[in-house]
């Protein structure tokens, strides 16, 4: 758990302890940093492309699912709560953003763009449908080979 983990849990904490009572601030970092390595992973294979802000936030959409929200697994969060979460995360990924020298394709900055999902995967402890998890393989194969292509034509 770094520095810049410990910040932000301490940044969402107030918004997580009205949401449950039994978060703690460790716990709340450990998520931090879960989410941040998340998308150190994702950022380094990007590392000096562009990327859409709707293929950006869907990915920090997914880093917060898979990170914060198993900590709140009796309280579904609703859209407003849940954009409130991503948009929190996504300014603290804006350094990593710098460091990995990803370009991100800017369509609104001030507002976070949720993408639009299957809702059983907004439920927590529901497996998202066969046809949200497709759609997901589909975009990221479409994605590697735009990226390959681009590479190849250098």
């Amino acid at each position: 758990v770094e520095a810049s983990d410990r910040q932000l849990a301490s940044e969402a904490f107030a918004d997580f302890r009205a949401l449950d009572q039994t978060v703690t601030l460790a716990r709340l970092a450990r998520c931090a940093a879960a989410f941040r390595n998340h998308m150190e992973l994702w950022l380094v294979r990007r590392y000096m492309c562009s990327v859409d802000q709707l293929y950006f936030d869907t990915e920090i959409f997914l880093a917060v699912t898979t990170t914060f929200l198993g900590l709140l697994a009796a309280v579904p969060l609703l859209g407003q709560q849940r954009k409130t979460l991503c948009r929190l995360c996504r300014g603290s990924v804006k350094a990593l953003v710098a460091l990995f020298k990803v370009r991100v394709v800017w369509h609104n900055e001030q507002d976070f763009a949720l993408p639009e999902l299957d809702t059983s995967i907004q439920v927590a402890g529901k497996e998202p449908s066969e046809e949200v998890l497709e759609a997901w393989r589909c975009h990221d194969r479409a994605n590697d080979f735009l990226r390959g292509f681009a590479l190849e034509c250098r």
